[in-house]
């Protein structure tokens, strides 16, 4: 099968690029790239990080390169950057305070990108210290720079570190100058420790999985999770389907779903899916229903009882038992959305209590990709009991769906 190579490709230029353990660090200046796009929160007059998941995924590649004496540039972006007044809410100054205030590392923080001053504070730098760049798409209102890959800017970028190193998962699908650009000119590269972790995490749930495998996808629309769906239909022994993106398939099967919703377009696709793999296939036989978008006591409903003036935002508790015994005999389960609002604390139950009895279960590799889907991990303090959650939900979505990762692709051999 088509998918079967592509994540065999995959996985096998993983086993040949560069790793840390094949470069020289001793006293040299590395450009190390992290994903620093963290939620902020405006507190007491001063954006703070939210969510330190992703900083602290980067902690083991900095304490290895301090470790060999390296002079360490961050590079990282942080939100969309489409006009001046974007810059305030999206300053990595928040991360650097962070990094102040949380480790014992020699950071300091620089505002610009290029220029005289930019090259001396490089060019001044001691083994062991830190320089975390300012917010690398400020340089989009530029022409796009960064987010276009501007090949001046990443030559430039390139003659002033002796080393690269790709650490940042979360934007390793995109072509980006801080990412991509350096490595592309500067060929003493390699993958940092976090980039080595997750490709090793999704080649366990693509190329060859413990079986029984199942995924749990939800999240909002089929239509985002088509190319993931057709990847792995064949390759998973169930597909357990939750979410608002349910809805369209109840429909499909004939039922209302009310003010749920559903994709008028995707109707047909469900159908042939449900037709073709009926034995894979599990979907909510209940729902929590409401008659508008809120946080507020709610019916529950059977799949086929869906009032036309109500919505609903979260599985019920007979579909909560019917996923939890499909998942019992499980050996890798993949979790890709949330099964319902979790943020409404009344229609967080159905996402509570299916990722917390995948997070008990024994002998079976568990992973969750995705943003919304890490969020909730985090929320009910299941972090930590999870095989391995993603850094990055865009990079896991385009490895699933069977694409390589410019990223990762660009990195030279061993």
């Amino acid at each position: 099968m088509s998918n079967d190579k592509n994540f065999a490709s995959l996985y096998q230029n993983l086993m040949t690029k560069k790793t840390l353990s094949n470069i020289f660090l001793e006293n040299q200046t590395v450009f190390l790239s992290c994903d620093f796009n963290v939620p902020l929160t405006f507190l007491n007059g001063e954006y703070v990080v939210n969510d330190d998941t992703r900083i602290k995924a980067s902690f083991e590649t900095i304490d290895y390169l301090l470790e060999k004496n390296a002079k360490i540039v961050i590079f990282s972006h942080l939100g969309r950057i489409k006009s001046e007044s974007d810059k305030k809410k999206n300053s990595l100054w928040a991360v650097y305070k962070y990094f102040e205030k949380n480790t014992n590392y020699n950071i300091s923080f620089f505002p610009l990108h290029k220029g005289k001053e930019f090259e001396n504070q490089i060019k001044n730098l001691k083994s062991k210290e830190i320089l975390l760049l300012e917010n690398t798409r400020y340089l989009d209102l530029e022409n796009e720079q960064e987010s276009k890959n501007n090949p001046e800017l990443a030559k430039y970028w390139a003659s002033l570190c002796d080393v690269f190193v790709g650490n940042s998962f979360g934007l390793s699908h995109r072509k980006h100058c801080s990412n991509y650009g350096i490595p592309t000119f500067q060929k003493n590269n390699c993958l940092g420790f976090l980039m080595e972790k997750e490709l090793f995490a999704l080649e366990k749930i693509t190329s060859n999985p413990k079986k029984p495998y199942y995924v749990l996808m939800g999240g909002a629309k089929v239509s985002d999770k088509i190319k993931i769906i057709n990847n792995l239909i064949e390759k998973v022994d169930k597909l357990l389907i939750g979410g608002k993106m349910a809805y369209t398939f109840i429909y499909s099967l004939g039922f209302e779903v009310g003010k749920s919703g559903h994709e008028e377009d995707q109707v047909e696709y469900c159908k042939n899916l449900l037709k073709t793999h009926l034995d894979k296939i599990i979907l909510p036989i209940d729902f929590k229903v409401i008659d508008d978008f809120r946080d507020d006591k709610p019916k529950i409903v059977s799949y086929k009882e869906i009032p036309s003036d109500h919505m609903g935002l979260d599985i019920g508790p007979l579909t909560i038992k019917l996923f939890e015994n499909n998942l019992s005999d499980a050996q890798t389960i993949a979790i890709n959305g949330p099964v319902g609002v979790f943020e409404f604390e009344n229609f967080s139950l159905g996402t509570k209590e299916v990722f917390s009895y995948v997070s008990e279960m024994k002998n079976c590799f568990t992973f969750v990709g995705g943003g919304d889907s890490a969020f909730a991990c985090n929320k009910f303090n299941l972090q930590d009991k999870m095989s391995f959650i993603s850094t990055g939900g865009g990079a896991s979505l385009q490895y699933l769906e069977g694409k390589t990762l410019p990223g990762v692709d660009i990195i030279c051999e061993k």
